[in-house]
């Protein structure tokens, strides 16, 4: 009886790890793309469970007695392969099983074949095992082409490290259901999607599964070249005021529209946060409760304003010979993340529009292909055009941007919320040229509306209480 189980164990464990693909599947359903997968987490777990049973032993013990076992040494015992399996070679393992050839593990292991294979880059593809190295080496003999294919039933990990290539045709989504839309970014949609477990690494996430999520399809190379500059660019600025980029990859479209489809996108994953973002922020009906005392708005408003001005340097920072520019700063583009134990963060986000440009080439020609900024946040020379010249917009215009956010900030600390103060600044848009800061502050407090706001002695007496 126990013999029998042995001999069927191995085919157990690969049965296991198909209905675990079976039941992604139904969870997240794609019409042209195949979203089956088994995740790190759950593999760890299933290769580790001894109750009611030691699987994994079991799957080895009946590997052993097949006649292409070997290599593996003897005198090390059942238990030592059991324990290098489970530290060194989980995912290989696991891809042996679905390619029903588990008892290679043993020559595997005794050349010191890991797990390691897995993070190979090669023509600027992976970390993956390329074709190249399973034809070339021998223990992949005669399987090579379905092990390249099964080892993307285990989506690689996804990083901050670097921008990550994955074959359009093969690349298979850590994602436990479909992301959900929420808002649109430069160049395409944001959504919510829910990582599986032990497949996004970063030191700017803290183990929430559920991220902001951001494809853009390739369409041109002159637009390709602009996305990978908003990767560049927030890669390499870290800054507690600017969201983070936990990872970011290129492969297949995540819901193709037809089948076998081989268009390329970039997927790129940020910190997720409720708190919404400093526009809705600015149109609330009524100070948070934690700001109804006019020195606490007064701290925080200031506080606000410095961290904004410490990002928006940063970012205009030279990092690798190279400084760069956000060219749409807008409330809209700022997100508000909550903090357990400290205050809330504002973060700078939206990257659609960054440039990178070498430390003595500093601005940016603006060309009808080359449209960036939101019509009230820009500049009044940005629409200023002598002939002959092709405008050029660099880092003053991120400062001006600012400096209309800051007014903004400034507007509301004044004037409190919930007066449509705001519905001033639209102003701007009646000219073709935005209202210089200074003279629009100058009509804010000239307008009849709220002079007598102004003029209160007990500026209490102009904050909503609910």
């Amino acid at each position: 009886m126990g013999n029998r189980r042995t001999k069927k164990s191995g085919a157990d464990l690969k049965k296991e790890i198909e209905d675990e693909m079976a039941r992604v599947r139904l969870d997240y359903k794609r019409d042209y793309k195949e979203t089956a997968f088994v995740s790190y987490d759950y593999i760890t777990r299933l290769l580790t469970s001894t109750q009611p049973i030691n699987k994994l032993r079991d799957s080895l013990r009946a590997d052993q007695s097949t006649p292409e076992f070997e290599g593996y040494p003897r005198r090390k015992g059942l238990k030592n392969l059991e324990r290098d399996v489970k530290q060194k070679a989980p995912k290989l393992y696991s891809v042996l099983l679905l390619v029903g050839k588990p008892q290679r593990i043993g020559q595997l292991l005794r050349d010191n074949v890991t797990d390691e294979i897995f993070g190979q880059v090669e023509g600027g593809v992976g970390p993956s095992c390329p074709k190249k190295y399973l034809r070339r080496c021998r223990h992949f003999q005669g399987i090579a082409e379905d092990f390249y294919q099964m080892q993307w039933h285990i989506p690689p990990i996804l990083s901050d490290e670097s921008h990550q290539i994955y074959p359009v045709e093969c690349f298979r989504f850590p994602f436990v259901a479909a992301p959900e839309y929420i808002a649109r970014g430069s160049f395409g949609h944001v959504h919510t999607v829910t990582i599986a477990k032990g497949h996004l690494r970063t030191n700017d996430y803290d183990q929430e599964p559920i991220v902001a999520y951001k494809m853009v399809k390739k369409d041109d190379d002159v637009t390709w070249d602009k996305l990978l500059r908003e990767v560049e660019t927030i890669r390499v600025r870290r800054h507690d005021n600017i969201v983070p980029l936990l990872a970011s990859f290129s492969a297949g479209r995540e819901n193709p529209l037809e089948k076998y489809c081989k268009k390329e996108s970039l997927h790129m994953l940020f910190p997720h946060t409720k708190a919404g973002d400093m526009k809705a922020w600015l149109e609330r009906d009524s100070w948070p409760q934690d700001l109804r005392n006019e020195e606490a708005r007064r701290t925080y408003i200031f506080e606000t304003i410095q961290g904004l001005v410490s990002g928006v340097a940063f970012i205009h920072r030279e990092i690798q010979n190279r400084i760069a520019f956000h060219h749409d700063l807008k409330p809209s583009n700022i997100l508000l993340f909550e903090r357990t134990g400290s205050r809330p963060m504002w973060k700078i986000c939206d990257f659609g529009n960054a440039n990178l440009r070498d430390r003595d080439d500093t601005e940016t020609v603006k060309t009808k292909d080359n449209v960036f900024g939101t019509y009230v946040y820009k500049p009044p020379e940005y629409f200023v055009k002598k002939e002959g010249e092709q405008p050029k917009h660099g880092r003053p215009f991120d400062v001006y941007s600012l400096g209309c956010v800051c007014l903004d900030l400034a507007t509301i600390l004044k004037f409190v919320v919930g007066l449509k103060i705001r519905s001033t600044y639209t102003m701007g848009t009646r000219n073709r040229i935005p209202l210089n800061p200074i003279t629009l502050f100058t009509t804010i407090r000239r307008s009849s509306s709220v002079g007598s706001i102004i003029s209160r002695k007990d500026a209490k007496e102009a904050v909503p209480t609910s």
